[in-house]
C-alpha cells in the first residue's frame, strides 16, 4: 500500500529545528494519506457530487436576498400559512455512521510487531471510521522535543493498525435513514428498486477485501447444460489455501464445504439460481444476459460461494476461454484438482451447485485485492500522532480534509504538548477530531494550566479552506466535534483514598472528585461538551508490563491514579454506544475507546429528480382534475401554488443551507474576491447588522469608501465603530435614513448628491418581513414600502451619481428565493384578500427581480449594470426576530452573514464582462428566475404597469 503526502523539498535540518521552535506550520496541510490509486473505485464521483455539478450548471431556482435583513424564511413559514411543502421521502436523509475513537499514551515505547490491538479497536463490531490518537510515540527527551522530528515509530504503528483493520470483514450494513414524512407522490414501489447497473456500481465499491469484477459484459453461449447428479462423498475436507501461501493445494483444511453449500437461501440470493422450480431454473439459466447479472457483483458471488474458494480462485488461475464448456465435474479444472465431485446435498440445490461447477470463472472474472479500510490522515507532532481510517466505500464521500497543529509545550509553542486537529466533511456534515496532550502535574492549580492549554488550542487552531468562506475555519465551526487524548486531568483525592475507592470499584464516588468531571459541570473550557460514564478503573499510572499502579513502593515515588486518557464530544447528532478501557500493558497508561453513532446528512438526488418529474406531470394532467369534477381553472391555480411551494421547499433545503454553501464553495475561485476597491465609493442600505453589515465590512476591508445607510443612529454608530476597528479603514461613514419613508429617502439623496461623489456600487440590501399589516405615515403597506417602493426610489435617485461612475457602476439588489413562490402582480399592497405577510414578502421580492430586468434594459448603454441575487438561508438578527420558529428549527444549518454576503461581494468585484446585466445570481453563478411549470414567467409582462405605479407613488 502506497502512501503519499504533500510533496515538498527536503528541508535543511537547522531549518526544521527553527520551524519547530517557532511552531511555524506550512500553509498547506502536510499530512499523509493512502494514495487514491489504492482504493479508487470505478465510479469516479459520488452521486451527490454529480448532482451538485448538475445543479451548478443549471439550477432551476436559486435567488438570493436576505429577507428580513437578509434571509429567506420560507420553508417552514409556508406551513404556518396554509401551504403544503411535500418533501419526498428520504430527501434529505440522515445516515448513521459508526465512529470508533481510540486514545493511548504509549510512553515512548515502540510496539512489537505482534501487538494485538483487536480489543482496543473492537474488531468484533467493525466501525465505519476509526480515529486513533497516540501520545508519546517517541520519548519526550530534549533531543526529540527540540531536535528534528523522529518519525520512525509512525510506520510501525500504521502497519499494526492496517494489518488489524484488514482482518476486519465489515458486512454491508443497511443504512438507517431518518427523513421527512413520506410524500404523497405516486411512487410505485418498484421504481425505487435500483437497476442491475446501479447495483453493480454499488457492489463494485463493496468493503469486502476481495473484490470480483466482470471481464466481459456479455457471454458468448452455453454450449451445453447438463443436470448431472452429484454423487461423491462431500464429507471430505476441502484443501483451500488461506491466501498466506502456507498451505498447498490438496492438503486438508478444517473447513466443511458441505455446510457452505447446504443452505438453499444462499443460492436463492442469485437472480436466476432459484430453488423453487428446477425447470424454471434451467430455463432462466439459458439466458446469458441473466447469468451475466449473476456474476456481475462481488457481493452476489460471495453470498453463493464462501470465502475460501474465492481465495482458491485467486491462487490458481484458469486459462481464459470464450464460452461456457460442458464440465462434468470439478475434476477437470485446475482450481479444484484432486476432488472429483460432490455428494448429493438436496434436490433444490443440485442444479445450482452443478452449474457453478460447470462455469469457467476465469472467463468471467478477474481479481483485484483492495483493503477494507484506507488511511485518510496521518499526522505527527513531536510525540503526538493522529491517524484516521475509513471504509473504502466511504472515502469518496469525505471531502475538505484539513489538518492544524498547535504546540503549547516548552516556551508555550513547542509541540511536546499540544494538539493535532483534523477537519473534514462527511457527506454534508462537518466533523472535527482533536487529539491532544495537555500539561501534566497533580499539584493544586495544575488543572488551570490544562484549561489554559485548551483555550490556546481553540484560539490558534485554524483551518485554511480554499475558499475564504463556507468551510469551517476553527474548531467550533464544525457540527460534530470529538476531543480525545491524554488530557492529564487528575483526581482531587489522596493516594490512599484513591486506592481505597479503586479497590472497592467505587467509580462514581471517584468520579465526583475528578477534575475534568468538575470542569464539565461548571461549563468552563468544556462548556457544552459531554463524556460517557466513567465505569472503568483509572488509566494512569501503571508499572510497566504490570497490573499494579505505580507507587506501591513509597521509596520509588508515588503517583495518584487518574483518568488521564479521555474522549469528549460536542454537537448534536452523536450517540455514545460504548466507553471503555482496554488491558494493554505496553506503557504506564491503558488505552481508552469510545464508539459513537453519528448522524450525517445525505441528499438523494435520484429520488428528488423522480419526485419533481412526477409532480410536473401531475400538474400538467388536467384530465385527472376534470375527472374529479373540479373546476379546471381553479384546480390548475391551486396545483401551481402547491407545486411552487413544494418545489421551493425541497430545492431550498438542498441548496440554500450552510452545507449546500460548503458544497458550492468548492468550485469558487478565491482570486475572484481578492481584488482591491481603493478609490471606489459604495452605498449599502440596511448595513447595521446581518448581511448588510457583512457586505459593508467586506467592502471596507478591500479599501472601498463605504456609506452605511441605516435607520437607527445608535445601532448604526455601533456598527460603524466595529467595522472601522476591524478593517482599519476610516473611510466608512454613517448615513441615517428610514427606507420606509419616501420623504426621508429624498432628503438623504439630496444631501448625498450635494457632495458630488460618484457611486460605483449601490447595494439595495434593506428588507422587511412584518407579520402584521401596518400602514406607514405616507399610507403604504410597510413591507411594500421598504422592499419595493424604497428600493425603487433609492435606485432612481442614485442614478445621476451612478452615471458619474460609469462605465464601472453597478446596482446589486438583494432579493430572495421566496420570489419563486409568487408571480408578479399589480396588487402591490395586498389589498385583495386576507393579508399574508409571507406571500406579500414573496411578491415584493419578485418585483425586485423584475425591476432589475427593467433597469438593465433601460440603461444598457449608460455604463450602469444591474444585478439581483439571493443570499441563501442565513442566520441574521432579522430572521431571528421575525421568524423565530424557522431560525430555531434550522439551528446549525443556516448560513452565516458572511456566507450570505459572499455573492454580493463577488458581484461587486467581478469585471463586468464576466457578468450579465439584469441577471439573477446565487452562490457566484447565474440562476434561473422561475421554477418549471410554476406559472410565474409570463407575469413579468406586467412590469411596465408596475413601474408606472411606483413612479406615481414616489412622485419621481
Amino acid at each position: 500500500m502506497n502512501s503519499h503526502s504533500k510533496q515538498r523539498p527536503e528541508l535543511f535540518w537547522p531549518r526544521v529545528v527553527v520551524r519547530k521552535w517557532l511552531n511555524i506550520s506550512s500553509k498547506d496541510s502536510d499530512y499523509s494519506a493512502d494514495s487514491e490509486d489504492d482504493y479508487a473505485s470505478s465510479d469516479s464521483a459520488s452521486e451527490t457530487n454529480e448532482f451538485v455539478q448538475c445543479q451548478r450548471e443549471s439550477r432551476f431556482g436559486s435567488n438570493r436576498r436576505d429577507d428580513v435583513q437578509g434571509t429567506d424564511a420560507f420553508a417552514i413559514t409556508l406551513l404556518r400559512f396554509g401551504y403544503t411543502i411535500e418533501v419526498p421521502d428520504n430527501i434529505p436523509s440522515w445516515h448513521q455512521n459508526e465512529i470508533c475513537i481510540g486514545t493511548w499514551n504509549v510512553g515512548g515505547k515502540l510496539p512489537h510487531d505482534d501487538l494485538d490491538i483487536d480489543d482496543w479497536i473492537d474488531t468484533d463490531d467493525p466501525a465505519d471510521i476509526y480515529v486513533f490518537g497516540l501520545q508519546e510515540i517517541v520519548p519526550l527527551n530534549p533531543g526529540n522535543i527540540l531536535g528534528a522530528e523522529d518519525s520512525r515509530p509512525v510506520p510501525k504503528w500504521e502497519n499494526i493498525i492496517r494489518e488489524t483493520l484488514n482482518r476486519v470483514r465489515p458486512a454491508r450494513t443497511k443504512v438507517k435513514c431518518y427523513s421527512d414524512p413520506p410524500s404523497p407522490s405516486k411512487f410505485m414501489p418498484s421504481e425505487d428498486v435500483p437497476t442491475i447497473e446501479e447495483e453493480i456500481l454499488l457492489e463494485s465499491d463493496s468493503d469486502i477485501g476481495e473484490e470480483i469484477h466482470p471481464l466481459d459484459e456479455e457471454l458468448n453461449s452455453f454450449d451445453e447444460l447438463n443436470d448431472t447428479s452429484i454423487t461423491d462423498d462431500m464429507n471430505r475436507n476441502f484443501g483451500v489455501p488461506d491466501g498466506s501461501g502456507s498451505e498447498k493445494l490438496g492438503e486438508p483444511v478444517d473447513w466443511d464445504l458441505q455446510k457452505q453449500f447446504s443452505s438453499p437461501k444462499k443460492l436463492g440470493r442469485l437472480n436466476c439460481l432459484r430453488t423453487e422450480d428446477s425447470a424454471g431454473d434451467v430455463e432462466a439459466l439459458t439466458s446469458p444476459r441473466k447469468l451475466t447479472k449473476i456474476l456481475s457483483g462481488s457481493e452476489r458471488i460471495g453470498l453463493s460461494w464462501p470465502e475460501p474458494p474465492l481465495n482458491l480462485l485467486s491462487q490458481h488461475v484458469l486459462p481464459r476461454t470464450n464460452s461456457f464448456k460442458p464440465v462434468k465435474s470439478f475434476k477437470s479444472t485446475k482450481s479444484f484438482g484432486g476432488y472429483s465431485s460432490f455428494k448429493s446435498v438436496s434436490n433444490e440445490t443440485q442444479l445450482g451447485v452443478a452449474l457453478f461447477a460447470e462455469l469457467d470463472f476465469e472467463a468471467l472474472l478477474k481479481r483485484k485485492r483492495r483493503p477494507s479500510y484506507v488511511r485518510i490522515v496521518s499526522k505527527q507532532m513531536v510525540g503526538s500522532f493522529l491517524t484516521i481510517w475509513v471504509r473504502r466505500s466511504l472515502r469518496k464521500h469525505i471531502q475538505n480534509i484539513k489538518v492544524s497543529t498547535v504546540g503549547v509545550g516548552v516556551m508555550g509553542y513547542i509541540g511536546n504538548k499540544g494538539s493535532i486537529s483534523a477537519s473534514m466533511s462527511i457527506y454534508q456534515t462537518s466533523f472535527c477530531f482533536v487529539s491532544t496532550h495537555l500539561t501534566s502535574g497533580e499539584k493544586d492549580g495544575d488543572e488551570r494550566k490544562r484549561n489554559a492549554d485548551i483555550n490556546e488550542i481553540h484560539r490558534r487552531t485554524q483551518f485554511r479552506p480554499l475558499s475564504s468562506v463556507g468551510l469551517p475555519k476553527n474548531i467550533y465551526d464544525h457540527e460534530r466535534i470529538i476531543w480525545l487524548g491524554d488530557l492529564n486531568y487528575r483526581i482531587n483525592l489522596s493516594y490512599d483514598k484513591t486506592h481505597e475507592l479503586i479497590s472497592r470499584k467505587e467509580w462514581s464516588q471517584l468520579a465526583e472528585r475528578d477534575q475534568l468531571v468538575r470542569e464539565l459541570r461548571k461549563g468552563r473550557v468544556f462548556d457544552g461538551w459531554s463524556e460517557g460514564t466513567l465505569n472503568f478503573a483509572p488509566t494512569y499510572k501503571y508499572e510497566m508490563n504490570s497490573e499494579k499502579y505505580y507507587g506501591e513502593d513509597p521509596k520509588a515515588g508515588r503517583r495518584t491514579p487518574a483518568w488521564c486518557d479521555r474522549i469528549l464530544s460536542h454537537g448534536k447528532g452523536m450517540r455514545l454506544l460504548k466507553y471503555r478501557r482496554t488491558e494493554l500493558k505496553l506503557s504506564d497508561h491503558r488505552p481508552v475507546t469510545a464508539t459513537f453513532m453519528a448522524e450525517v446528512e445525505v441528499f438523494s438526488p435520484r429520488k428528488l429528480q423522480k419526485a419533481l418529474t412526477l409532480t410536473d406531470a401531475e400538474i400538467e394532467n388536467e384530465e385527472v382534475v376534470t375527472d374529479l369534477g373540479m373546476d379546471v381553472g381553479m384546480s390548475q391555480l391551486r396545483l401551481e401554488q402547491t407545486w411552487r411551494a413544494s418545489a421551493f421547499g425541497v430545492y431550498g433545503y438542498l441548496n440554500f443551507t450552510k452545507s449546500a454553501f460548503m458544497e458550492h464553495s468548492k468550485k469558487f475561485n478565491p482570486e475572484d474576491t481578492q481584488a482591491r476597491m481603493d478609490g471606489k465609493n459604495c452605498v449599502v442600505t440596511g448595513a447595521n447588522s446581518g448581511i448588510g453589515y457583512a457586505t459593508a465590512e467586506g467592502l471596507a476591508s478591500r479599501g472601498a469608501t463605504v456609506y452605511m445607510v441605516c435607520r437607527s443612529k445608535e445601532r448604526g454608530e455601533a456598527a460603524l465603530s466595529q467595522i472601522q476597528s476591524t478593517t482599519g479603514n476610516k473611510k466608512v461613514h454613517l448615513e441615517l435614513c428610514d427606507l420606509s419613508s419616501i420623504s426621508e429617502i429624498k432628503s438623504f439623496a439630496s444631501r448625498f448628491s450635494s457632495r458630488n461623489v460618484p457611486v460605483h456600487v449601490l447595494v439595495n440590501n434593506a428588507g422587511l418581513l412584518e407579520n402584521k399589516r401596518i400602514t406607514t405615515s405616507e399610507g403604504f403597506e410597510q413591507n411594500f414600502a421598504v422592499n419595493v417602493l424604497g428600493t425603487y426610489s433609492m435606485t432612481e435617485l442614485m442614478l445621476p451619481l451612478l452615471k458619474n461612475a460609469a462605465p464601472d457602476a453597478r446596482v446589486i439588489t438583494v432579493s430572495s428565493g421566496g420570489m419563486y413562490t409568487a408571480p408578479l402582480t399589480t396588487d402591490l399592497q395586498f389589498s385583495e384578500g386576507k393579508f399574508n405577510s409571507v406571500e406579500q414578502y414573496a411578491r415584493n421580492k419578485r418585483v425586485q427581480v423584475a425591476l432589475t430586468e427593467n433597469w438593465a434594459e433601460m440603461y444598457k448603454d449608460k455604463g450602469i449594470s444591474f444585478y439581483s441575487m439571493h443570499p441563501g438561508w442565513a442566520e441574521t438578527p432579522g430572521v431571528a426576530n421575525s421568524l423565530p420558529d424557522f431560525s430555531k428549527s434550522l439551528s446549525g444549518k443556516l448560513r452565516t452573514s458572511e456566507e450570505g454576503a459572499d455573492t454580493i461581494l463577488w458581484l461587486a468585484l467581478q469585471p463586468k464582462e464576466k457578468l450579465t446585466s439584469g441577471a439573477f445570481y446565487f452562490d457566484r453563478a447565474e440562476a434561473p428566475k422561475h421554477l418549471m411549470f410554476s406559472g410565474t414567467r409570463g407575469s413579468h409582462s406586467l412590469i411596465s404597469n408596475i413601474v408606472e405605479d411606483l413612479r406615481s407613488m414616489s412622485r419621481l
